[in-house]
């Protein structure tokens, strides 16, 4: 009876197993070294779907996405494999190659490339530092800090003399720098081409002046242009480009890096 049940148990973690993220993920690499990437991308979206959420699956998704022509969804899941984890060389890497040898330059009005409004600039600098870095890794660095000046601030408590001092001391400089790490966070939760980037997927995506498909064409982006989104109204959101140029675009055009909860 117990050998019966030690079978069905072993027998009930390998389906589970079978069918979890990590099978998906392992599948879907075996059918991209097969070559077959459509098998790979549908792999690798079901672990998404079931909960997988790893910047190695992320990358491997984009790869697949790359190598089947599908260039919006590529620099898409680059992005998000960049978010998971922002210092990865590799992902840098390719989400660089695939924008400068895949992805047109957005060009204005009289032809010339737009250009940020922070490019070449210390807030630009201050940004593209913050970027280094996840919103969970600041939420830790803080919690750490502040758990160190709790326990700082007990002894601060219960000590006598100048250990006393020492500790509350201690307590103090750690609450400091617990309070000092969200302003980082702050400015980073706030700044939309960290919270609210998205991506072009569609084959093309019409910028225009209004909601409406009778108003001023402003620009045409192709998959795997990058926008911000400033808002949604109706089946249309109002995107900002990085030089600051205000349009709107049909939302099911782009897709956000990352999605609303």
């Amino acid at each position: 009876m117990r050998r019966v049940a030690a079978i069905l148990l072993l027998f009930s973690l390998l389906s589970a197993f079978a069918g979890s993220p990590t099978e998906l993920y392992l599948q879907g690499n075996r059918a991209y070294e097969e070559g077959d990437f459509a098998e790979a991308i549908e792999a690798y979206n079901s672990a998404i779907a079931m909960g997988g959420n790893d910047s190695r699956l992320f990358y491997n998704l984009g790869n697949a996405y790359f190598r089947a022509g599908l260039i919006g969804e590529a620099v898409l899941a680059y992005e998000r494999a960049l978010y998971l984890a922002p210092r990865d060389k590799d992902i840098q890497h390719n989400l660089d190659f695939v924008r400068r040898t895949r992805v047109d330059v957005i060009a204005d009005k009289d032809g010339n490339p737009i250009r940020s409004l922070y490019e070449d600039t210390p807030v630009g600098f201050f940004y593209n530092l913050l970027g280094k870095f996840t919103f969970g890794e600041f939420i830790l660095a803080s919690a750490i800090f502040t758990m160190l000046a709790t326990l700082t601030l007990f002894f601060g408590i219960i000590l006598r003399g100048r250990k006393k001092r020492v500790f509350k001391g201690l307590s103090i400089a750690f609450w400091s720098i617990a309070i000092v790490i969200l302003i980082p966070y702050a400015f980073k939760k706030t700044h939309i081409w960290d919270s609210d980037k998205a991506i072009v997927i569609a084959p093309k995506a019409e910028l225009r002046s209004a909601p409406s498909p009778t108003s001023q064409l402003n620009y045409t982006l192709r998959p795997g242009h990058e926008v911000a989104i400033r808002e949604a109204r109706g089946e249309y959101s109002r995107v900002f480009l990085r030089n600051g140029d205000d349009n709107w675009v049909l939302s099911e055009h782009i897709e956000r890096v990352i999605p609303e909860r």
